[in-house]
């Protein structure tokens, strides 16, 4: 009988913590609606920034390993 007892705690448990999880994600905001072209400026703003990270990155310091 404890084991049923346990099994059913348990199980109420978890039905319980899916349940209030489910309505927390249901909170009535709507998000906005993108532009057609919002993508396409922020993939440009990636290619931007990782030129400037390479070229920075790759940037020859005129040091060797005798300094």
């Amino acid at each position: 009988m404890k084991k049923y007892r346990f099994l059913l705690s348990v199980l109420l448990l978890i039905t319980t913590t899916a349940s209030d999880f489910a309505l927390a994600l249901s909170d009535g905001y709507e998000s906005p609606e993108l532009k057609d072209e919002a993508p396409w400026t922020a993939i440009l703003y990636l290619v931007v920034a990782l030129a400037g990270i390479c070229i920075v990155a790759f940037k020859n310091s005129r040091r060797t390993h005798l300094d």
